[in-house]
């Protein structure tokens, strides 16, 4: 069995066991796994904002690798909710990229998550204009998008 049939079936184990439906596709994008589920219930396992999505993600990690033996990092996406949620991040970091610009003073971004706030680092990581940093601790962390 491949790596990818195991992460589906584990996948598949695990929406059994919660009862649910739906199509499970495994692929391999640039070096990570990524877990892409369509099913009538997607709401549920997104969660508002999508707050279900990530402890669900963080399960099926843990599920896998116990599975494999070695820790395998798992991203997973229901529906499209993550791909959409990337595209609204990169274009609200490039909005916000344009009014640092003009007005040469620091933007801060709240309510990000963790993988979030590394998107829009990586996004700005070569950028010659401006700069990323995260600031604070735990609920309270924030990502500021300054001139370089």
């Amino acid at each position: 069995m491949t790596k990818e049939q195991i992460i589906k079936e584990v996948t598949e184990e695990l929406f059994k066991k919660l009862n649910i439906s739906g199509t499970v596709v495994v692929l391999e994008e640039e070096g990570a796994l990524k877990v892409l589920v369509e099913t009538d219930e997607a709401g549920l396992l997104i969660g508002f904002h999508g707050e279900t999505i990530q402890p669900l993600e963080l399960i099926l990690t843990l599920l896998v690798s116990k599975k494999l033996g070695e820790f395998t990092r798992i991203n997973l996406d229901i529906a499209g909710y993550k791909k959409q949620r990337e595209e609204k991040i990169l274009s609200l970091a490039r909005e916000i990229k344009e009014q640092v610009k003009a007005q040469s003073s620091p933007r801060v971004l709240a309510n990000l998550t963790a993988s979030e706030r590394r998107l829009i680092h990586l996004f700005f990581q070569d950028d010659k204009e401006v700069t990323t940093e995260s600031q604070g601790e735990g609920e309270e962390r924030q990502l500021i998008i300054k001139p370089r």
